[in-house]
């Protein structure tokens, strides 16, 4: 063989040994496709940020287009409230209420409340929901259409029914759920939830603008009027607060009930400003 056919057949070699090696073609394979999964990882990961970021701004821009209400009352007033329903509350002396400012058929009519209010409740109105919720420091009271009082404050939750059934849930620390019928009492404490059987208007009565009391502690009576006058209260002996009373007087007129409370207990009462001192 000369010295050209050796250098063809070196070439036809050559290029035959360059051609694909099939362990190459696979490798190669592997990489693309591994490429590809990643590709579309990180696609996926940026679509579910992006979708991520529309739901919080729909979020938002929902949150901002139905704003919370407030309402509220001033030492010694009431106030009616019409919500978004057509249901109606009244609010007792230095008491607060939130609410959304629309309501709607698939949430929950629901309420805040800080201090005491009276609810008549609207049942199954048109394009609401037809569940009524009270949220109360720790209880939440639930109804359909009802007329019934709620009193927060100082660490405890009392709701005393006029008509209608309610359900009570402790939602904080203390757990449990309790029906209510008419003349009964749920009182939520730090011992627990507590149903009782009440004469309703002892409850109500500031609905009519008066003060009602029937065999209540001294300390009771105090305490309508820290919380709904403002007023400061100083006992010279302590023990009398355990002493129960019974009337009733208009609700512009502590005077009377502080005279009468004088003269049932034979004790001076002096009003100095926003201070009331029994002894």
């Amino acid at each position: 063989m000369n010295q050209d056919n050796t250098k063809d057949a070196l070439f036809t070699g050559l290029r035959i040994k360059s051609g694909p090696i099939p362990e190459m073609v696979t490798v190669k394979k592997n990489i693309d496709a591994l490429l590809n999964k990643r590709a579309k990882r990180i696609f996926m990961y940026k679509m579910t940020a992006v979708a991520a970021s529309l739901l919080l701004i729909g979020v938002f821009i929902a949150f901002m287009r139905n704003p919370t209400m407030g309402e509220s009352t001033a030492y010694a007033a009431t106030k009616e409230v019409v919500l978004p329903d057509g249901s109606k509350v009244l609010l007792n002396a230095h008491s607060t209420l939130h609410y959304k400012k629309r309501w709607n058929s698939w949430k929950e009519r629901e309420v805040w409340i800080e201090g005491e209010a009276f609810f008549t409740v609207t049942k199954k109105p048109s394009g609401y929901h037809p569940k009524f919720v009270v949220h109360a420091n720790g209880l939440d009271v639930a109804v359909i259409g009802t007329e019934f009082n709620v009193y927060c404050r100082r660490n405890k939750v009392v709701v005393v029914l006029e008509k209608g059934k309610v359900t009570a849930t402790g939602t904080g620390d203390i757990k449990g759920t309790c029906s209510m019928h008419p003349g009964q009492m749920i009182e939520l404490n730090s011992t627990g939830i507590h149903l009782s059987d009440v004469t309703p208007v002892a409850y109500t009565s500031w609905k009519q603008h008066r003060l009602y009391f029937t065999n209540a502690p001294l300390s009771r009576v105090a305490q309508v009027l820290e919380d709904n006058y403002g007023y400061h209260i100083t006992w010279k002996d302590k023990k009398r607060m355990q002493d129960t009373f019974t009337g009733s007087c208009p609700a512009d007129d502590t005077q009377m009930l502080l005279k009468a409370i004088g003269l049932v207990y034979n004790m001076s009462v002096t009003v100095k400003g926003n201070t009331i001192i029994f002894q």
